[in-house]
């Protein structure tokens, strides 16, 4: 059964400017190729004809045509390839059906690829069609990198425009980034959402006079702002915010940094406290917490946020874990790298490893020098320089 006889909606009128429309892409195809143009001539030629009877037919279907384009003997699958190409923002999904229906070389496609105005989603739709795995590869490399890009602008535009959105608003659009299709989270991205977090905090306690930190945390947690010393970088997007024109005449509030900090342990708990799930005795000491004062201010919030009414034997035992933190020389130890950690997380991952390697570097060298000075063995130990950065941080 041919193609036409597959037309049922469309009347004889429409079939006749299908018929007319392929007929004329023929023509040009024969006329071009006997004459110099050559076969890639003529397919050039073919494929404007076609677009140039689709431009002077509104109501004709792309789609059909170019399926009679197709199944024409005398028309190679090239023409198909060129009208494609040409195709209009508006016929994307003509352009996704003619590489998922037809069977397209790999170059055909990844030209169709890379000429076509298509959306980034509609071009992994064709790259999924192509059946040379080197150039898929290549291809989706691309598109990870252009959609990469595409999420850093939009990313960028909410960090510019949220001094006016409020906290809930400025959430709302960094999900929809975060939840669009293969989203990839790379550093950049990562320093730039948290940027925008940073900015609105910033922004929280200029307005008003201190953060809503429980309004942001799913998209940071409040142990991971700790962890980042969010608290330094709001401070950071506070003094740029307060040379910026729009608040020279407004009130605003100072920047307490000491605040900011204990609103975020503050959270911090709450999350402690929600993640035991009536087993406390399975959490650990957050390692965000850095000194007495904080340990105080984090064991009051759990307290209010453990079971109410009578505090269970477990969560007696785990706030006196605390307690003992505050005294112990070995815990202080683990503050200071619990705190070098967090400077070295808050870095980007370039940055960050470099600085592992010079901190590595200098307590090899330390322990050299002690071991020459003490006439120890060369078996002394020293920091690897294998060790995973990852596993470390």
């Amino acid at each position: 059964m041919s193609f036409l006889d597959r037309i049922r909606f469309r009347g004889q009128e429409g079939k006749k400017e299908l018929q007319q429309g392929l007929d004329s892409v023929k023509e040009a195809y024969g006329e071009a190729k006997s004459s110099d143009e050559g076969r890639e001539g003529a397919i050039r030629v073919a494929a404007e004809k076609a677009i140039e009877a689709l431009i002077a037919n509104p109501n004709m279907s792309a789609k059909e045509l170019i399926a009679m384009i197709n199944e024409e003997e005398g028309l190679p699958v090239d023409v198909v390839v060129k009208i494609a190409k040409q195709l209009p923002r508006k016929e994307e999904k003509t352009i996704v059906g003619i590489t998922e229906e037809y069977d397209l070389p790999s170059k055909g496609l990844q030209e169709i690829l890379n000429e076509a105005d298509v959306s980034l989603n509609a071009a992994r739709k064709i790259v999924a069609q192509i059946p040379d795995e080197e150039i898929q590869r290549e291809e989706e490399k691309r598109i990870r990198k252009e959609q990469e890009i595409n999420n850093f602008q939009r990313l960028k535009k909410i960090y510019k425009n949220c001094v006016n959105m409020n906290d809930l608003e400025v959430v709302k659009q960094i999900k929809a980034v975060k939840q669009s299709k293969r989203f990839e989270q790379s550093d950049r991205i990562q320093e730039l959402i948290s940027r925008i977090i940073s900015k609105r905090i910033a922004i929280d306690c200029l307005e008003h006079g201190g953060p809503i930190i429980n309004r942001m945390t799913s998209i940071v947690s409040a142990s991971d702002m700790l962890k980042m010393d969010f608290s330094q970088k709001a401070e950071k997007e506070y003094e740029q915010l307060i040379t910026q024109e729009e608040y020279a005449n407004k009130k605003r509030y100072p920047y307490d940094k000491k605040l900011v900090k204990e609103k975020m342990l503050e959270v911090a708990a709450k999350e402690v406290a929600n993640s035991a799930e009536n087993n406390v005795t399975s959490i650990s000491i957050p390692q965000f917490i850095q000194s007495p004062e904080e340990v105080a201010i984090f064991k009051k919030a759990l307290q209010t946020f453990f079971k109410k009414g009578k505090i269970s034997e477990e969560e007696v035992k785990y706030l006196e874990k605390l307690d003992n933190l505050k005294n112990s020389e070995e815990d202080e130890l683990q503050m200071a790298i619990t705190e070098l950690i967090g400077m070295i997380q808050s870095l980007p991952s370039g940055t960050a490893i470099k600085a592992v390697g010079m901190i590595r570097d200098s307590l090899n060298g330390y322990m050299r020098h002690k071991a020459g000075k003490e006439n120890l063995e060369t078996t002394t130990p020293s920091f690897q320089t294998g060790t995973n950065v990852d596993e470390r941080l």
